[in-house]
């Protein structure tokens, strides 16, 4: 499935989801922030570090009780690894998150669901050499469970720190099972 498609179906479920509940106070925003992820547990002989990298997206809050809701997001998110001390593994997905989002107390909030990867670039780079193409590689897609806290800033502006453990192989050659795991900081802005 090419990239664009992708994307027009993320973008497309988000309108979707927000049309039956559009006179109940449907929210929506912005987000972006930076998250050290890497691919877990370490294979024989190998030292896997966390390394960064960056995470954006839009998103769409759906009321359903007064308690809780759904929110539904479009991110794109990369989760980079450092191989031992001279490769680095760079594999950036466009994520669908669907999360429940649970009010606790003064405006913080538990959001906890599942995140669907689509792989759109897997590469390899050595630290001396070119860089390498791996999305052959790459298991498509990539389903994990996402939990996460979200606190206000100010009325439009709210911070969340997150967690996304995959549940899928990240190779779909054989091999050591890895598996993608990533902490997340993220800034939202509310429309």
């Amino acid at each position: 499935m090419s990239v664009s498609r992708v994307l027009v179906f993320g973008l497309s479920l988000l309108a979707i989801s927000a049309l039956p509940a559009a006179a109940q106070g449907v929210a929506g925003g912005v987000e972006a922030g930076i998250s050290l992820s890497r691919v877990s547990p370490d294979a024989a002989g190998q030292t896997i570090s966390m390394s960064e990298g960056f995470l954006a997206g839009a998103y769409v809050d759906i009321p359903v009780v007064t308690l809780a809701g759904l929110h539904i997001e479009a991110v794109y998110a990369q989760k980079y690894s450092s191989l031992g001390n001279s490769t680095d593994l760079k594999l950036d997905y466009f994520e669908i998150p669907v999360l429940a989002k649970l009010k606790l107390f003064k405006g913080i909030y538990m959001l906890e669901g599942i995140g669907i990867g689509i792989p759109v670039r897997a590469r390899v780079q050595p630290s001396s050499g070119a860089e390498r193409d791996i999305s052959s590689q790459v298991s498509k897609p990539d389903v994990g469970l996402i939990i996460a806290g979200d606190v206000p800033v100010s009325g439009r502006v709210a911070v969340e720190l997150r967690y996304d453990g995959g549940f899928n192989d990240v190779s779909a050659t054989a091999g050591a099972v890895q598996r993608n795991r990533s902490w997340s900081a993220l800034a939202r802005i509310h429309f």
